[in-house]
């Protein structure tokens, strides 16, 4: 009887050192298909469970990167959005507005040099002014592009130079 208590307990005690272990992980599913991306399962031994254990902490962490990027890329996107549409919107008007002012400088029939002057002064400016707002416009434009990656060889330790020389506080 006391060979047969003593093995129902070691039954149990090895049956929990199985069973802790996977209901933690469960328990950790549970959360990550909830949602929270914070779930780190402890790992309590370094055999099959620990190592099913550690890889299940290293994918919710890379799960959670990867949800981060897209989310950032997601944004991107948007802003890329609107920046495409305001440029288009900007960019409409500006040859209406300065093509009457020129009509009206072509049509001046001159006399009056106080006139002709503020005449000039005026089409200069919106002239000027539409030919600003169009450079404003193509650099909207461009930032609404994708960046197109060049990929090339680089020194890495002078670029680590390079920082270090920027942040003085960096220790190298």
């Amino acid at each position: 009887l006391l060979a047969l208590a003593v093995g129902l307990a070691l039954a149990l005690r090895l049956g929990q050192g199985i069973t802790e272990p996977v209901r933690r992980l469960v328990l950790g599913t549970e959360d990550v298909a909830a949602g929270r991306w914070d779930v780190e399962v402890p790992v309590a031994h370094h055999d099959e469970l620990g190592q099913l254990t550690d890889g299940f902490n290293t994918m919710v962490r890379t799960l959670e990167l990867q949800s981060r990027r897209l989310v950032d890329l997601e944004t991107m996107a948007g802003w890329r959005e609107m920046a495409r549409a305001l440029a288009h919107e900007v960019k409409n008007p500006l040859t209406p507005i300065q093509l009457p002012v020129e009509e009206l400088r072509a049509r001046d029939p001159g006399g009056d040099d106080q006139d002709e002057e503020l005449l000039n002064a005026c089409t200069r400016i919106v002239v000027e002014e539409v030919e600003s707002l169009r450079a404003v416009v193509a650099r909207v434009r461009e930032f609404s592009r994708p960046v197109e990656l060049i990929r090339e060889p680089t020194d890495l330790v002078q670029l680590v130079r390079d920082v270090a020389t920027m942040q003085r506080d960096m220790q190298v």
